[in-house]
């Protein structure tokens, strides 16, 4: 039942209480530290961040700031390629849950940012051109999260169908999305990443307005399927069959970029998987820009302790 609340998109009061709990505990520490200290590169990434720490570390004033600047919706590149843009887009709809109480965010300049907001997912439902399967996947993303920044079931359902029809007709039963592997344009791996980073964020999205998209399977594939399947690849890359030429510098640049969705993957084991513990101990703490931000602060599991503490 599509039940909306809001406060992270991705994350809910359980995140933010387990994330203060654990502060002193890895990898939550190193993801605090992370939070504190780092200076962002770009405005879009500074409103996450202070949107973060207005969230998690009650910091009003660190809100009061991404407020400031997500009102004129800075940070997006207008110049930027397709994806990025798409992909920005998202952000701040996060962004957005994330401030959407603040005290400095007045009712009508979020009426404002709403009417922005629905213009860009209104442009990039107008498909002008054929998308890359990764692409789909992200709009369909966009949908899910629209569905819930504007309250609008409508457009969170055309969403959530990108989901169900990419398990239904895509993702192939060794785990692979075959028409995102299949382009011979020396992409193949980052398209399974991003498709598969696109349908961790939607079924996470989506469970938070009471929808159940993680436990949606046919033929016994679901997304666990799709977003198992590279990590493999991960420690060998070389050994990729979709193309030729992968190295590791190439497959860790990639994860350490995209590799958000996998703190909140691991969340969905009760005995982690192996592979996602080496790499998460690889690139950790994790900060995601387009995968929902410091995801180890949000997403992260404590490490168990040993026999003495």
């Amino acid at each position: 039942m599509f039940n909306v609340s809001h406060l992270g998109l991705y994350f809910g009061i359980p995140h933010v209480e387990q994330a203060k709990q654990q502060a002193n505990r890895l990898p939550f520490k190193a993801a605090w530290n992370t939070l504190h200290e780092t200076t962002a590169s770009n405005d879009l990434a500074q409103i996450q961040l202070n949107g973060l720490r207005y969230r998690f570390d009650s910091d009003r004033r660190a809100g009061e700031r991404a407020v400031s600047l997500i009102e004129n919706t800075k940070g997006l590149n207008e110049d930027a390629v397709y994806w990025d843009s798409l992909a920005e887009t998202i952000v701040t709809a996060q962004c957005y849950e994330m401030l959407r109480d603040h005290p400095a965010f007045s009712i009508s300049k979020q009426a404002q940012w709403r009417d922005w907001f629905l213009e860009r997912v209104t442009h990039f439902n107008q498909k002008p051109f054929e998308m890359t399967q990764a692409e789909s996947r992200w709009v369909g993303l966009l949908n899910v999260a629209a569905g819930i920044v504007l309250e609008d079931e409508t457009i969170f359902e055309s969403g959530a169908a990108v989901y169900r029809l990419t398990i239904d007709e895509s993702v192939r039963p060794e785990g692979y999305i075959a028409k995102a592997v299949e382009t011979h344009d020396g992409q193949s791996l980052m398209n399974q990443v991003l498709s598969a980073q696109a349908l961790v964020l939607m079924a996470e999205a989506a469970q938070h307005v009471g929808v159940d998209l993680w436990s949606y399977s046919q033929r016994g594939v679901s997304v666990l399927t799709a977003t198992t399947y590279p990590l493999y690849y991960y420690f060998y890359p070389e050994k990729w069959p979709w193309e030729t030429g992968l190295d590791l510098e190439y497959a860790t640049g990639l994860f350490r970029q995209h590799g958000g969705f996998l703190e909140i993957l691991n969340r969905r084991y009760d005995r982690p998987l192996r592979a996602i513990r080496l790499i998460l101990k690889d690139i950790r703490p994790v900060n995601d820009l387009y995968g929902g931000g410091l995801t180890t602060l949000t997403h992260g599991v404590s490490e168990r302790r040993g026999l003495f503490g």
